[in-house]
């Protein structure tokens, strides 16, 4: 009997450190998240013209985080994510768990589908496989493993021509043109329970099939569609349909070479107009058409000219438009397309040439790795007075009061008169006292009082008659500071004055006026300072903090789920500093003492374990600065030490979700002046940093390190701000850098010897050892034949199996057989009669330092033993076991086993 032992893992990854900086000698610097550019250092996030990542491409397609394309050979190829095993292959070994390098995944494919966590192929034999993630048991796996991450072919499937698959159901369609589907219920048809977790038949004479969202659809012989999700059974609902495509609510049909449109799109796709948004039955759209692929974003249709165009979302320039603003009609894209697949955030397009190209976000999936955060600070520029962040956006007001913008810009909230990202400083402003900015729109007060304004005006918040603005346009005069809210804009005039524009559910006192009330209005009288996002909290003149708005007293120091009626609310006296966001507040009073109350999910500083304070509650003294948002809040004690309380993405010192909860210091470098806090980023005044003066590397366990287990290298240096740049290969050598976030430290499972070094580095200087490090493997020969088949841990263990044919690696890599393809007799038994005894046919074991052996479970001891009486011959390349009946009488179970050297 063979036996076979699989080992699946999983890999978690960390948040990332989050953060800008600048320091009281008017240097900025910046660390953090780069989505958007934001960091300043030029690099963008988005391209907004198609973009060449392959060549010799015949086909393409498109998963929610990863692509699969077929090449002239029809080898099938993927790069991007795959963080549930969609490309079949594991790349945590290397620290990451994803590949911008298109990777062989299989050869003679006949079809593939990339879906949202999974892929699928079919070879020429007609075998359909998957690899991914197993949701809802929507890719047919029913053996209760959530996740695969090798090709294995999906049980009872055959013959299959085509798969279609969304989150939470899979179609399959037969080359008979029976359909099947596994899944969440509705969405196949299944009303035998809950969900199809084995394949559910659905109906025949089907040619083509389509998912998105909780709908399926299929087009048979005749060319009728037909919706599954129609109860009780599937309706047709569109005749002479050559292609369909579904996107959100949206439903795309070809119908005799005109595209036509049904359903909901908020954000232009339905190709109709900047003023529709929904539409109830078969509407027009476009003549000439052969194809349509709808995302929930947007819509792509290829004329029969060979030219594709687009419409809808341009968020992240999907569009290929050369910029970021929405289309709401059809825009050409590109002239001479043969194949094209999108999701939400790119489309990939394949040319008459095989060229494969790509727009919109930048990703492992289109070839780049994303702009990641910077783990230390970046020098931006100096002579900085002042900065502010907002949703992906900074804001620097130099010494000379002009302003400079970086970051993300698709609504023009940056002020910079265009939509387009901006990813280095760029200078918008002149006189500039304060701004603030939320995730829609920016307001600036000007030293002469002036409020300006830029980005969306939802809800009135800007007061303009543009729904969007790119060029800051004034909204008030006479004003000392202003705040921008989620769908408001709040602001203080000279007289003290507090005045709301905008979402009147913010700040409102006359529950008459609750949504419906957008104009400008006088929210308070003696207003000192402001802030607030869903409701509103201001200090008076006198310190007495008050709140209004709609949102429930619970949060307001009040335990009732009412909403205020009438009036401002009085919620403590002796208030200096507010702090409010999404319903989380936190401020200081006179003595320095801090306070939180409302959301606090993520905070549980005095263990009371509820997730709202529906009063007041002290967490700490001696505190003269706060930030909060939705899930933490950071603060700066008198003594110039920087605290945190609750969740978000910054890296501190916190180990646990106990910790996490309670205050606790996550500055260890430069005492901190100043500081601002929102959305993904931090912007704080420090003093000078250190220059790292030495480094070094150590291990965590001895060498050599035998397959599949794990070594940690840790890198140890002295100074501030540091970032630690690894590399692979001997010192000096940076063609292999090794992607660890600037971290101090990595785990990998070594298959072969392997160098590593180490470069700390900050804004002074570079430090490292002098050396490079070597972490040996126990069995290099081994490990050599893993990665030659592209084995990555957990992947090519010795004892897993991961073509499925109960042969082990180690015995593959013995017998010197493809550990990637199934071998249905390698071993065989047969019965000598005339010797009474079993004989074992077996491959020539191809290496000296490996044994054969065999084990037998003993009944009387109940135990696995050596079994020792056998004899082996070896002929060419066959060998051969015989063992005498006689010495099997106590042993019902024989184990086949290769030794591994000592």
């Amino acid at each position: 009997m063979l036996t076979l032992t699989t080992a699946l893992r999983r890999s978690l990854l960390l948040s990332f450190l989050v953060i800008t900086i600048s320091a009281p000698s008017a240097q900025l610097r910046v660390s953090g998240a780069n989505t958007w550019g934001q960091l300043g250092n030029k690099e963008t996030a988005w391209s907004s013209n198609l973009r060449l990542i392959a060549e010799n491409v015949e086909n393409v397609e498109a998963g929610a985080d990863h692509i699969l394309y077929t090449d002239r050979d029809q080898s099938l190829w993927g790069l991007g994510t795959s963080a549930a095993g969609q490309l079949g292959v594991d790349l945590f070994a290397e620290g990451r768990y994803h590949t911008t390098t298109p990777k062989l995944l299989a050869k003679s494919v006949t079809q593939f589908h990339a879906g949202d966590y999974w892929s699928f192929y079919s070879d020429t034999q007609g075998t359909l496989l998957a690899a991914g993630g197993a949701r809802q048991d929507s890719i047919g796996y029913w053996d209760g493993i959530s996740d695969r991450d090798s090709f294995r072919s999906v049980f009872g499937f055959q013959d299959i021509s085509k798969v279609a698959t969304y989150f939470l159901q899979g179609l399959f369609l037969a080359e008979s043109g029976e359909l099947y589907g596994t899944g969440y219920a509705f969405s196949v048809g299944y009303k035998d329970g809950p969900n199809a977790d084995e394949p559910h038949y659905i109906a025949n004479e089907v040619i083509d099939i389509g998912t998105g969202g909780y709908k399926s659809y299929y087009l048979t012989t005749d060319l009728t569609l037909y919706d599954v999700t129609r109860y009780p059974y599937p309706a047709s609902i569109a005749e002479n349909v050559s292609n369909f495509s579904h996107g959100g609510e949206a439903l795309f049909t070809v119908i005799e070479g005109d595209l036509y449109v049904q359903g909901n799109s908020q954000t232009g796709a339905l190709g109709l107009g900047i003023d529709v948004t929904n539409v109830s039955s078969n509407t027009l759209v476009a003549e000439g058409v052969t194809r349509v692929v709808a995302s929930s974003q947007n819509a792509y249709f290829q004329k029969a000219d060979g030219s594709l165009w687009g419409m809808g979302s341009n968020q992240y320039g999907q569009l290929a438009t050369g910029d970021f603003a929405p289309r709401f009609s059809p825009v050409l894209i590109n002239q001479d397309v043969i194949d094209f697949a999108a999701n939400n955030t790119n489309l990939f397009a394949v040319t008459s040439q095989n060229q494969l190209l790509t727009s919109g976000k930048e990703g492992y999936a289109t070839g780049r790795e994303p702009i990641y955060p910077s783990m230390v600070p970046l020098h931006v520029m100096n002579d900085v007075r002042n900065s502010t962040v907002g949703f992906d956006t900074i804001f620097i007001i130099k010494e000379d009061d002009s302003l400079w913008v970086m970051g993300k810009n698709d609504r023009g909230e940056l002020g910079a008169g265009t939509q387009v990202h901006i990813a280095e400083p760029t200078k918008t402003l002149s006189n500039v006292k304060s701004v603030s900015a939320n995730i829609n729109h920016t307001v600036f007060v000007l030293n002469d009082g002036t409020l300006l304004g830029s980005g969306s005006n939802e809800n009135g918040a800007l007061s303009f008659q543009d729904s969007i603005t790119s060029v800051p346009q004034t909204i008030d005069t006479d004003v000392t500071a202003a705040i921008a809210a989620t769908k408001a804009t709040l602001y203080i005039k000279s007289d003290g004055t507090l005045w709301r524009l905008g979402d009147p559910n913010i700040s409102s006192t006359d529950p008459s006026s609750y949504e419906t009330d957008t104009a400008k209005a006088i929210v308070a009288t003696d207003v000192l300072s402001v802030s607030g996002d869903s409701s509103t909290f201001y200090i008076t003149t006198d310190k007495k903090l008050y709140a209004t708005g709609t949102s429930t007293l619970s949060q307001y120091n009040r335990a009732s789920s009412e909403k205020i009626a009438a009036g401002p609310l009085l919620i403590d006296e002796n208030v200096t500093q507010i702090s409010a966001k999404s319903g989380a507040v936190a401020y200081i009073k006179e003595d320095g003492s801090l306070w939180i109350f409302g959301n606090a999910y993520f905070l549980d500083p005095t263990e009371k374990g509820t997730t709202f304070r529906d009063s007041p509650e002290q967490i700490d003294t001696d505190v003269s600065m706060v930030k909060r948002n939705s899930s933490s809040l950071i603060y700066l004690k008198t003594d110039q030490t920087f605290w945190k309380v609750g969740y978000s993405s910054l890296i501190d010192t916190a180990s646990s979700i106990d910790e996490i909860k309670k205050p606790h210091q996550i500055w260890a470098g430069a005492p901190i002046d100043s500081f601002d806090y929102s959305g993904n980023n931090i912007v704080y005044l420090t003093g000078p940093i250190d220059a790292p003066t030495d480094a070094a590397i150590e291990l965590s366990s001895p060498q050599p390190v035998p397959i599949g287990e794990s070594i940690e290298i840790r890198g140890i240096a002295n100074g501030d701000f540091l970032n630690f740049k690894w590399y692979k290969g001997t010192a000096g050598d940076r063609s292999q850098p090794i992607q660890t976030l600037g971290r101090n430290k990595f785990t990998i499972h070594p298959y072969v010897d392997s160098d590593y070094w180490l470069e700390v580095e900050n804004e002074m200087g570079t430090a490292s050892p002098p050396e490079s490090i070597t972490v040996k493997s126990a069995y290099p020969a081994y490990g050599e034949w893993a990665s030659s088949n592209g084995f990555f841990y957990p992947h090519g263990l010795i004892d897993s199996d991961e073509d499925g044919d109960s042969l082990s690696n180690l015995m593959e890599f013995a017998f010197g057989l493809d550990p990637l393809k199934f071998d249905s007799q390698p071993i065989s038994l047969s019965i000598d009669s005339e010797t009474d005894s079993l004989k074992i046919n077996y491959p020539k074991i191809a290496h000296q330092d490996l044994r054969l052996g065999l084990v037998g479970l003993d009944e009387s001891q109940g135990a696995w033993q050596p079994f020792t009486d056998f004899s082996t011959e070896t002929e060419n390349d066959t060998s051969q076991i015989t063992i005498p009946f006689a010495s099997l009488e106590e042993r019902t179970l024989l184990k086949l086993q290769i030794q591994p050297p000592e």
